[in-house]
């Protein structure tokens, strides 16, 4: 199990796959439920007021393109982004995609290479603080969290979102099933690891209060979504480092397809497209 957490723990796996988070699939999923998260961090915010915004653990970028969606003009002439993530490649992908949300660049952005369990800014720097899927992945879950609230303005508010369900791990099975590929145990383990961090809304709430955080509600939201089966959704998940290991690596393409046509009709709808059903927890806490 080591080697599987060293994988998705690891900066340069997650710039390998980085060019994946912006693909059309992964970014259907993150921002649908970063138009969720990002009206609820701004519910509050006055017609007039001003956002100072980390986004931590940005991957691609999605929840701060959603939250500088949901600025009104007068508030993106006020706003103030920092986008961090602790891989390269991740940072590179967010200052691609998120330029193509605010082309007359009326909102001041920063980018950075930062881990989210060792914030670089000063205590009680910002406004609104935002991390998406981004804390299963964390050694130090608390300490992560931790670094939140401290960075956090009194009265300021947070949304982060974790997993409550999804179908991947059982896909990923029946694929692996397919390809004969035996002694997963590690890799099962690592990804039932990540899936269950704050997966149930009672532990999560429950994490959040320990590290200080008040007025905490968590909010499901579920949606099933459907891909074409096409070589990028393969690609998207062949190179993501906790599913890798049960796709067999990034060449299984054609295995792929057969799969689908055969003893993985089942995932697909009538219209030939893949269809997997995601549950996100949506916190959304105060300091």
């Amino acid at each position: 199990m080591d080697e599987d957490l060293n994988n998705v723990r690891s900066s340069n796996a997650w710039s390998h796959t980085s060019k994946a988070f912006s693909s059309e699939s992964m970014v259907q999923i993150f921002t649908h439920f970063a138009k969720f998260a990002a009206g609820m961090l701004l519910k509050d915010v006055p017609a007039d007021g001003s956002v100072r915004f980390l986004d931590i653990a940005a991957g691609a970028g999605a929840l701060a393109g959603e939250v500088l969606n949901a600025l009104s003009e007068q508030q993106k002439s006020k706003a103030v982004f920092d986008i961090t993530d602790f891989s390269p490649g991740m940072v590179e992908t967010s200052v691609f995609e998120i330029a193509k949300l605010d082309l007359e660049n009326r909102v001041t952005k920063t980018f950075q290479v930062m881990d989210g369990q060792a914030l670089e800014f000063p205590d009680n720097t910002f406004s609104h603080v935002g991390c998406q899927f981004g804390i299963m992945f964390y050694p130090n879950r608390q300490k992560g969290l931790s670094e939140m609230h401290r960075v956090l303005q009194l009265g300021g508010t947070a949304v982060i979102l974790t997993w409550h369900y999804n179908d991947n791990l059982q896909l990923l099975l029946d694929f692996s099933s397919y390809l004969n590929i035996s002694h997963l145990e590690s890799s099962i383990a690592t990804m039932n690891d990540i899936l269950s961090a704050c997966g149930q809304p009672a532990q999560f709430e429950a994490e959040l209060a320990a590290v200080g955080f008040r007025d905490i509600t968590v909010t499901k939201v579920e949606k099933v979504f459907d891909f074409a089966d096409s070589e990028e959704f393969y690609l998207d998940y062949a190179s993501n480092p906790a599913m890798s290991a049960f796709m067999g690596g990034e060449c299984k393409f054609k295995e792929w397809e057969e799969f689908l046509r055969t003893v993985g009709r089942r995932w697909l709808n009538k219209e030939g497209r893949l269809c997997l059903k995601f549950v996100a927890n949506i916190a959304v806490a105060r300091k």
